[in-house]
């Protein structure tokens, strides 16, 4: 059997002229250069991407590292799921593909160990034949692409490109949590008063006559208000404190809802 024409080995063949290919390629590597531009904003450490490649075959494995090499992100290969749980660490951003054929018999654990990151890092699944409903309900919380057997190069290749991206933007998200709750933080309570009542639209001389305090001293808690969030303007204070309590802010590590009045 010619084995250069196996449905896996199509992939590499297809790589190599396919202009479509190319075009993912050069999205990929325009995805981890803003990938790589942002954590140079932020300072400290910088989290490479790793793709994360658990039972794939061969073929899958050459085309990823064709694509990986242009882009500069970070390959790990696990022949087992069981491999990749021992080495798991929730901080490593970056994606997974997985054969389930391989790691069906460990879908649930492997499920149930990546959904529990913040964030969850994406899942591209590869499935053969069977329903896809059936193969993918192991693996139903945390972002999930599907992709039929044998795979096409180049949709393999948006598909990591944009499970890199969704995970960057979890990331970010997160960090931008912390970093506001961490402002927050430094809020007295008369400060955080003031900040309720000016994200309600009240002007300074209602704010006054509600807490029954001068308006200098509105004033002056405004200013730090401003100041301690690190807010340009009202309207960015209204989307930093929209953030901090949106459903991305854990209940269990989400402040007060600072948009609404003190029931005290």
């Amino acid at each position: 059997m010619d084995r250069s024409d196996t449905p896996s080995c199509r992939i590499a063949a297809k790589a190599k002229h396919d202009d479509p290919m190319r075009m993912c390629i050069a999205g990929f590597r325009s995805t981890m250069e803003a990938i790589r531009h942002h954590e140079s904003t932020r300072g400290g450490m910088n989290h490479t991407p790793t793709l994360f490649l658990l039972g794939v075959d061969a073929a899958v494995r050459h085309s990823l590292e064709g694509v990986v090499a242009a882009g500069g992100c970070s390959l790990e290969y696990h022949s087992t799921a069981r491999s990749f749980l021992q080495a798991y660490d929730p901080t490593r951003p970056g994606c997974v593909v997985l054969d389930i054929a391989t790691v069906a018999s460990d879908a649930s654990e492997l499920q149930k160990k990546l959904s529990s990151g913040n964030p969850p890092l994406p899942i591209i699944i590869l499935a053969g034949e069977g329903p896809l409903p059936q193969i993918s309900r192991g693996f139903s919380l945390g972002p999930v692409d599907l992709l039929r057997k044998p795979v096409d190069a180049s949709e393999l290749c948006r598909a990591v490109t944009n499970a890199l991206a969704r995970d960057q933007e979890a990331r970010c998200r997160i960090g931008l949590i912390a970093e506001l709750r961490a402002r927050a933080a430094q809020l007295t309570p008369q400060e955080q008063e003031v900040m309720r009542l000016m994200v309600q639209g009240l002007a300074q001389k209602h704010i006054a006559a509600k807490l029954k305090i001068s308006t200098r001293t509105v004033q002056l808690r405004r200013t730090a208000v401003m100041r301690k969030m690190q807010a340009a303007s009202l309207a960015e204070l209204v989307q930093f404190l929209l953030i901090l309590n949106s459903p991305a802010a854990t209940p269990e590590t989400a402040p007060a809802d600072m948009t609404q009045p003190n029931p005290s």
